[in-house]
């Protein structure tokens, strides 16, 4: 499966230098990967976030298609990342979150096409630097479990 021609990757970011590049590998080591558009929508960070940003996209040129664009707060530039969008799929990702296993984004496109879902989501863990970040994703994926046991589709 090709994800290029089905999902994009939005990212907003704000002085996230010591978490991006994690995100951006965890997103380089899934399955079908290739040439996925990912759309980092800064929010001019002043540390040096967008230098790591154009290194990034020049160190997985061959894997993925990095697009540096101007974002604002969090809303705006998820909404603007957003609009650039032009395939049938978009996975908003926070510039200091991972991808928990190597077939993520590939099992979520599959069950999507098989079940005509609109909407999903998964398991997201936290690699930030603010412990009230990482609790709310654990008691996200908690809350995130119960309610699929009463809903018609899983997520995992």
């Amino acid at each position: 499966m090709n994800i290029k021609d089905k999902l994009t990757i939005v990212i907003p970011s704000y002085n996230e230098e010591n978490y991006i590049e994690r995100t951006i590998l965890t997103i380089v080591k899934q399955y079908g990967i290739k040439g996925t558009r990912v759309i980092i929508a800064d929010a001019f960070s002043k540390d040096k976030t967008r230098v790591k940003i154009i290194n990034l996209r020049e160190m997985y040129k061959d894997t993925i298609k990095i697009e540096m664009v101007n974002g604002g707060k969090v809303g705006f530039a998820r909404n603007f990342g957003g609009s650039l969008v032009k395939t049938k799929y978009v996975l908003f990702m926070d510039a200091d979150t991972v991808l928990i296993n190597e077939s993520n984004i590939q099992d979520n496109i599959n069950l999507m096409e098989k079940e005509h879902l609109h909407l999903m989501t998964c398991k997201i863990k936290s690699v930030g630097k603010d412990i009230r970040t990482s609790l709310t994703f654990r008691v996200f994926n908690v809350v995130n479990f119960f309610i699929s046991k009463n809903t018609i589709h899983n997520t995992f």
